[in-house]
């Protein structure tokens, strides 16, 4: 439940700068608690700005696990601290096996770098379990990338239409939106909601 009770307007002062094809995710997310915390500083959503990689390990956690995990036994990522509210998300984010972390020697999460739209996919389709592609979607950009087949994935699910058409094009290493977080979990969401 979003925090004080407050619509996203009194909560967001900048609600208003949503998109029009991001608003009703935005406005989902919100109403299911989902963007607690998540604002880019306080009674602040900046939705075009850029999600960081903490801020989506909240997101997706919220959404997979239906409310906030509990405190962890420990933490495996060096750059997680333990004492950081959002720690415990980061880590059950792991558990859940949506993340691998971003670097190793040692084990690390790169908290707050910007995730990718990349990433993002490959997060998605593992956090989901979203089926494989049955042939490639036909992306002119993802050649080559790690994570091309889960955006591939995301593209048949109907979750993701790309950042752009003619040529199609996915911009796999532009950072992922606050707004466009939300509208991809949303779409999730109701993918596996659909209403009657």
């Amino acid at each position: 439940m979003p925090e004080s009770g407050a619509g996203i307007e009194g909560v967001f002062g900048d609600f208003d700068a949503v998109s029009a094809v991001h608003e009703p995710g935005v406005r989902d997310l919100f109403e299911r608690g989902v963007l607690d915390g998540v604002g880019c500083e306080d009674g602040l959503l900046c939705p075009a700005g850029p999600v960081t990689r903490w801020e989506f390990a909240v997101m997706v956690v919220r959404v997979l696990d239906g409310g906030d995990p509990d405190a962890p036994d420990g933490h495996r990522f060096a750059d997680v601290e333990a004492g950081l509210w959002w720690a415990r998300y980061v880590e059950r984010l792991a558990e859940l096996g949506v993340t691998v972390g971003c670097r190793t020697g040692p084990l690390r999460y790169c908290p707050d770098d910007p995730l990718t739209r990349a990433q993002t996919a490959s997060m998605l389709v593992r956090g989901f379990g979203i089926d494989p592609a049955a042939a490639p979607a036909g992306f002119t950009d993802t050649a080559g990338s790690v994570h091309a087949g889960d955006i591939d994935a995301l593209y048949a699910a109907g979750v993701t239409n790309g950042c752009r058409s003619g040529p199609l094009l996915y911009c796999p290493r532009q950072p992922t939106t606050r707004e466009q977080a939300a509208t991809l979990l949303h779409r999730r969401i109701s993918a596996a909601n659909p209403q009657p």
